[in-house]
């Protein structure tokens, strides 16, 4: 379209950042508020602090304002550098390793990496390793245990996507078949469907709020 500055190609990667949780609110409340994804926000955000420019005008600050507001930000740049987090109730920090069996390894390291997409870890060790928002996600020799009642309409594990729509249509295109249609609710949108070892897994989207 004429006037229009050419698209940039880009690679994305997850990262396991930790933010302040109302920060974190506001500025999902401000990316919905601009139809935009967090991480199109963010990028926005570092690439203009980069250049010593400020990203909003005066009508977005009195937005983030409000926003502010909503969720209880009561803090300003002052408080750079001050946060302290709270002392967990125990010692868990959050979920490092997860992983799954296969008869076949080679075939689900194929789908999970060329089918799905993921990214492989540098390094592997024994086991095959991807990395999946901070966390890591191994292929491991064995036989998934049968699934009985209605535990087997439950996904062993789920993986967060940005487009499902777009998810789905690569599945079509390496002929994966879904064990059904797309369904969801005000929260997200989900699809189930097995990888070659037989396990059932999950690709959801999660709306924006």
């Amino acid at each position: 379209m004429a006037g229009q500055e050419p698209r940039i190609k880009v690679e994305r990667v997850q990262t396991g950042a930790r933010m302040e949780k109302r920060m974190l609110k506001t500025l999902k409340g401000l990316a919905e508020y601009f139809e935009i994804s967090l991480g199109d926000l963010l990028e926005g955000i570092v690439l203009h602090a980069f250049e010593g420019k400020s990203p909003f005008g005066a009508e977005t600050i009195r937005r983030i304002e409000g926003l502010k507001q909503i969720y209880d930000m009561d803090y300003d740049a002052r408080a750079s550098h001050r946060f302290v987090e709270a002392e967990p109730d125990g010692d868990l920090a959050g979920i490092a390793v997860v992983s799954l069996p296969a008869k076949d390894v080679q075939a689900s390291i194929h789908f999970y990496r060329d089918v799905l997409g993921l990214r492989p870890a540098p390094e592997h060790g024994e086991h095959f390793h991807f990395e999946v928002g901070g966390a890591y996600f191994v292929i491991r020799e064995g036989i998934p245990e049968p699934v009985e009642g209605d535990s087997k309409h439950f996904p062993t594990v789920a993986f967060e996507v940005n487009d499902l729509n777009r998810a789905v249509e690569r599945l079509h295109h390496h002929d994966v078949h879904l064990a059904h249609d797309i369904a969801g609710d005000n929260d997200c949108q989900w699809v189930l469907l097995h990888d070659p070892a037989g396990n059932l897994i999950e690709l959801v989207q999660f709306s924006k709020t």
